[in-house]
């Protein structure tokens, strides 16, 4: 009992600056002790992974910093053909029509694509709304007729081709025929030259028959048609130059003379062979 009341009145008499080294070499012997654990920890964990090179660095490859001002994107707007008399763009017009070019005052205007809705397509040059000028229709069924249009209307020598292959150039009446004088050369060679009416050969003419006309390949016959047909009096030239004077009543012709009987090189004929009274008589049916 002595003993512990010595002890306290010896922690009384302590002044305060010897608390304060007491108190000091605690945290001292702490932070030793804390040291000491992780040296262990670390030699425990480089025998795992290794010694470390301290020579081994990291290199991160720095970015060039780019020189002068940043370009702006270019945005380009798109035009008005509506406004603006040089813009070309596809715009949709009354009636459904589709027209590509140029504008002015709301009216085709110059070298313009046309697109009707029933898939009919003009190709040429506009005035103010109206075909004026170099251009090409091409139809939705194919067909397809290229010349000079005044005022929405074809004017003088026109070509047309149909979707078989047939070939025409000549003037054209209504409904897109051929009318007056022309030339039609069909896919199969046969060809003819002279008047038509209603699209089909009146008048005079001259017939020559294609490659695909076997014996008759190379013939021709000269003379007046009716509605497509030899009708009246002509002449037959077969190829090697032999010429026949014949009457054709809506096709079906007949030999009625000889107007100089002759060959190709001139010398006379002193007859033609049997066949070729069939050869001249078979009807002619386009191809």
């Amino acid at each position: 009992m002595q003993f512990l009341q010595k002890r306290v009145s010896n922690c009384k008499s302590m002044n305060g600056s010897a608390l304060g080294e007491l108190a000091t070499l605690q945290m001292l012997g702490l932070a030793a002790l804390l040291i000491c654990s992780t040296f262990a920890v670390a030699e425990d964990f480089s025998e795992i992974i290794g010694p470390i090179d301290d020579a081994v660095t990291e290199t991160v490859e720095e970015m060039p910093e780019p020189e002068g001002e940043p370009e702006e994107e270019t945005i380009v707007a798109p035009c008005d053909p509506f406004s603006d008399p040089a813009c070309r763009e596809e715009v949709e017009l009354d009636g459904g029509l589709r027209y590509l070019g140029r504008l002015v005052e709301g009216k085709p205007h110059g070298m313009g694509t046309m697109m009707y809705p029933d898939g009919d397509r003009f190709e040429g040059y506009f005035e103010h709304g109206l075909k004026m000028g170099q251009g090409k229709m091409t139809l939705a069924s194919g067909h397809t007729f290229d010349g000079f249009w005044v005022r929405d209307r074809l004017n003088g020598t026109v070509t047309m081709v149909s979707p078989t292959g047939d070939r025409y150039q000549g003037s054209l009446g209504g409904n897109h025929q051929p009318q007056g004088q022309g030339r039609l050369v069909f896919a199969s060679g046969d060809q003819y030259s002279g008047q038509f009416a209603m699209g089909k050969p009146q008048g005079q003419g001259v017939l020559v028959f294609g490659r695909t006309r076997g014996s008759n390949a190379g013939d021709r016959y000269e003379g007046p048609f009716d509605r497509g047909q030899r009708h009246g009096a002509g002449r037959y030239v077969f190829a090697d130059g032999t010429i026949w004077q014949v009457n054709c009543q809506y096709d079906r012709c007949e030999r009625s003379g000889m107007v100089g009987m002759f060959t190709g090189r001139g010398a006379p004929q002193q007859g033609a062979p049997a066949d070729r009274e069939q050869q001249m008589k078979r009807p002619y049916r386009p191809r």
